[in-house]
């Protein structure tokens, strides 16, 4: 049998397997052998408080995007409902930081930029998880880890990143200073620092 689970039946499954409800043994089974391969068992009890941007305006969900142990989140089916997907299957949202949500529901966080959630920039967005930085593809697969502290676009096949930095801010603009700078290609290898510049 093949079960297809939505956002919001993963997250009923994910109550059930923390003790808040009693699924048979059975059920149980069932359900985790059919759980999709992003989600990872909700670590949050409550959801944070989600705004979409629809016909020039906000609107805000309560209880809408549920983090997972991995740093991903889990948008509720009730909110994928109102999302407006691209072509790429991918909607932006904003829950304590910009993200983009797949049709399935799962989600990241993502970079600001330009006040809206960053761009794609040969292929990766630039995707926070956990407090670091990395970037995702147009599926939202981790393809170089978040293990930095800083990231900026790529640009023809490069992007410079840095480990120790923190950001800076100047009037509307913002900056990484301090730390060790590093250039890296679109598959994570380093690469001389002077390519990025």
């Amino acid at each position: 049998m093949n079960l297809k689970l939505s956002a919001f039946g993963l997250f009923l499954i994910n109550i059930a397997l923390l003790g808040c409800v009693e699924l048979s043994p059975s059920s149980k089974n069932m359900a985790v052998s059919n759980i999709n391969k992003h989600a990872i068992i909700t670590t949050a009890k409550m959801g944070e408080k989600c705004s979409i941007f629809n016909d020039d305006e906000f609107t805000e969900y309560p209880n809408c995007a549920f983090i997972q142990s991995d740093g991903s989140y889990i948008i509720s089916s009730d909110l994928i409902e109102k999302l407006k997907f691209d072509s790429n299957g991918l909607a932006p949202l904003f829950f304590s930081g910009f993200a983009y949500a797949r049709l399935d529901g799962y989600a990241i966080k993502v970079a600001t930029m330009d006040n809206f959630a960053d761009y794609f920039s040969d292929g990766l967005v630039r995707a926070n998880i956990l407090g670091r930085q990395g970037y995702a593809d147009a599926e939202l697969n981790m393809v170089i880890p978040a293990i930095y502290d800083g990231t900026y676009p790529f640009h023809n096949g490069r992007a410079r990143v840095c480990i120790g930095c923190s950001l800076q801010h100047d009037g509307e603009h913002s900056f990484y200073a301090g730390g060790k700078d590093i250039c890296l290609d679109i598959k994570g290898n380093d690469r001389p620092l002077h390519e990025c510049r």
